[in-house]
């Protein structure tokens, strides 16, 4: 498969199906990959190069919304492919019962980033052809004990993504 002129964007790469996606992408492909995560694998450090640029961004700061700036100077490719795939299940716990740094760390993670970055995206990015994957979950559909922030980061996005 030929995705040379693509560049795709993907948050949370550093394991999971965001790693897999990493190395299928690079290994099966010519694209570039920008990773928006706060780590890399050590699988990954063997793919930095000019095809696979790691951003260090923690998700769960707002203020590491800034990096997103750096997007501008790297991707260069006219078809940008957007994967949303960060997110953070935890606290598993009962709303009551969760601190309030959790709560907004979580928040910053599955809804605030992500419409962050969607915006940027859609504002700096308008010459490019845009295509916008969200990684889901059932719990966007499906109420799950003790997963109130995990179930409603989910259903918040997919609205998000319905809606663009």
């Amino acid at each position: 498969m030929d995705l040379s002129s693509k560049t795709f964007l993907i948050t949370g790469t550093s394991r999971g199906l965001g790693e897999a996606l990493v190395d299928t992408i690079l290994t099966k492909s010519k694209a570039t990959i920008v990773s928006l995560s706060r780590s890399i694998s050590k699988n990954q450090e063997k793919f930095k190069n000019d095809r696979f640029i790691f951003l260090k961004t923690d998700l769960s700061k707002t203020k590491n919304s800034g990096n997103f700036k750096e997007l501008k100077k790297v991707i260069t490719t006219k078809e940008l492919v957007f994967i949303n795939n960060a997110g953070s299940i935890y606290p598993i716990s009962k709303i009551g019962e969760i601190n309030t740094f959790q709560i907004i760390e979580n928040l910053n993670i599955n809804i605030l980033s992500t419409f962050l970055l969607c915006n940027f995206i859609l504002n700096e990015f308008k010459e490019n052809k845009i295509t916008m994957i969200n990684i889901s979950s059932g719990a966007a559909n499906i109420p799950i004990e003790n997963w109130s922030l995990y179930c409603s980061g989910k259903v918040a996005i997919k609205m998000l993504f319905d809606v663009m």
